[in-house]
């Protein structure tokens, strides 16, 4: 059996194969597992780096199954239950933060202590924790319309912003609370993204409990948490090729005899799975037949419509934030994470990092003009740290998520594709949720558990 890709989705399903007895190869194109959730040497310092700041939640099974068969979910840092700091110029700060309560108190003790918002504002905002605890869960399910005993529910047509008016979401819990969250969970502005989506997402975070809505992030760099997966694969019998980019398929029919690797050769299997972006799919299916069009349309809908992230990773020679993140809802970049520096180069520092969401317009500015706005804001919010930053580095992830538009979410593929031995992972196909580390490791999960069932 044969996985293109050693992304988060591409091991999710190769270690779940593999641990119900399947021989795997995973395909790898880099030097490195992770994919887009991955970490690269940063030139000057040698730090470790991740390709944009990740957060996960309590209520991520699927990536936290994945890292307790590698051993290495207790490189993870959790909260014990909710608790974001937003900040403001001044340093005026609040808290949303939820108690140790049962759902759905938790959720609603939370809200009602959230000062940032007038008293009315917080009362309406508990309609939303309502709405999302009836949304269907099921992984891969994208079914969803109000109904009389759900009338809250969005439609998967409407977007975040529609969805928030409906629901009588004032103008402060938009601005402050839902449409941050939107963003940073869909990296889209919620006047585009899909309703459906975002309350996904509320609701795997807010119908378990306290635990299930903590947040959670790695102690190191990110691509660490994979790097035990090559050495899992060969003891139980299967292997990861890294810098082993897949060319073409050979087909027979709408079969799949072999994967072509670029640089020559190629792998001969009786199942190929992608876990491939849609973009690095399609040109692999220039050669097939007819009979999967459909699956060669799916592709050349989805490989344009993605969306970038912006990061900006700062060098301090002393610790600015005091916490490893807080949200900072009227900046430009509106969120900033702090860890400690780890490699010798790095002099002790603390690195901190600004990140920026559904960045399209930012992507083709000159690095000059993205550092000079970042440390305008940085000063603006820790004044007289100019002196502190010795070292910047800029990141940009130009196809970091797909779209998450309601039209393009009703066409996400399920694992099954119209060729006789071709299976479909990654964050792009139908699990429900939106392009995060979550919604690729469920998506493993499903293409593993179709194959089993078919064998």
């Amino acid at each position: 059996m044969v996985i293109l890709g050693a992304g988060f989705a591409g091991l999710a399903c190769a270690t779940a194969l593999a641990g119900a007895g399947a021989r795997v190869t995973v395909l790898e194109a880099s030097g490195t597992p992770g994919g887009r959730g991955g970490s690269f040497r940063e030139p000057r310092t040698g730090e470790i780096l991740d390709l944009g700041p990740h957060l996960l939640v309590g209520a991520n099974r699927d990536a936290r199954a994945l890292l307790e068969r590698l051993g290495t979910l207790e490189r993870l840092e959790f909260q014990r239950s909710l608790n974001i700091e937003y900040r403001w110029r001044g340093d005026r700060r609040s808290r949303l933060s939820c108690p140790p309560l049962p759902a759905p108190f938790h959720l609603a003790a939370g809200l009602l202590r959230f000062q940032a918002l007038p008293l009315s504002e917080r009362a309406a905002a508990v309609r939303i924790g309502r709405a999302v605890r009836r949304i269907e869960k099921t992984p891969g399910r994208f079914t969803a319309s109000p109904s009389p005993q759900n009338g809250q529910c969005p439609t998967p047509e409407e977007t975040v912003t529609q969805w928030l008016k409906r629901l009588r979401q004032g103008e402060h819990a938009r601005h402050l609370l839902w449409e941050p969250l939107a963003t940073a969970a869909l990296n889209d502005h919620p006047g585009r993204a899909s309703a459906f989506l975002f309350a996904r997402v509320l609701a795997e975070v807010f119908s378990g409990g306290p635990r299930d809505s903590a947040l959670g992030w790695p102690r190191g760099a990110l691509g660490d948490l994979l790097k035990p997966a090559d050495r899992w694969l060969e003891q139980r019998g299967g292997s990861l090729l890294y810098s082993s980019p897949a060319a073409g398929l050979v087909w027979k029919g709408s079969h799949v005899q072999e994967v072509r690797l670029r640089g020559g050769g190629s792998v001969r299997s009786d199942q190929v799975v992608s876990a491939l972006p849609a973009r690095a799919l399609l040109p692999l299916l220039a050669d097939a037949p007819a009979s999967v069009g459909q699956l060669r349309d799916d592709c050349r809908l989805f490989a344009p419509r993605t969306l970038p992230i912006l990061s900006v990773y700062f060098w301090s020679e002393r610790r600015l934030l005091g916490t490893p993140f807080c949200a900072l809802p009227e900046e430009e970049f509106p969120w900033i994470f702090e860890r400690r520096a780890l490699a010798e180069g790095s002099r002790g520092s603390w690195i901190l990092a600004l990140t920026l969401g559904g960045a399209q317009a930012w992507m083709n500015r000159p690095e000059a003009a993205i550092l000079e706005a970042s440390r305008r804001q940085m000063e603006g919010l820790f004044p007289g740290s100019e002196r502190d930053l010795w070292h910047a580095r800029v990141v940009r992830q130009p196809e970091a998520t797909f779209e998450p538009a309601p039209d393009l979410c009703l066409r996400r593929p399920g694992p099954g594709t119209p060729a006789d031995n071709l299976w479909l992972a990654g964050d792009w196909t139908n699990t429900g949720l939106p392009s995060t580390l979550e919604g690729a490791a469920r998506s493993g999960h499903i293409a593993a558990r179709a194959l089993e069932s078919r064998a």
